[in-house]
């Protein structure tokens, strides 16, 4: 039925996180300016989400 098929397709993106790589961040930063908000908008997370990352990986300058 069309319930359980929006249902089903529902299901499968719940919980799920977009996975970050050093690389992707640093391509969002770069196409965004350096300005963290709109990179973590072209990445699908959260600020907070992208701030941890940053955090977690030195290696990435901004």
């Amino acid at each position: 039925t069309v319930i359980a098929s929006v249902n089903s397709s529902l299901n499968s993106k719940v919980g799920r996180k977009p996975k970050l790589s050093a690389g992707t961040v640093e391509q969002a930063l770069s196409k965004a300016g350096g300005n963290k908000a709109k990179a973590a908008r072209l990445l699908g997370v959260g600020r907070a989400t992208l701030y941890n990352f940053l955090n977690d990986h030195n290696e990435i300058t901004v």
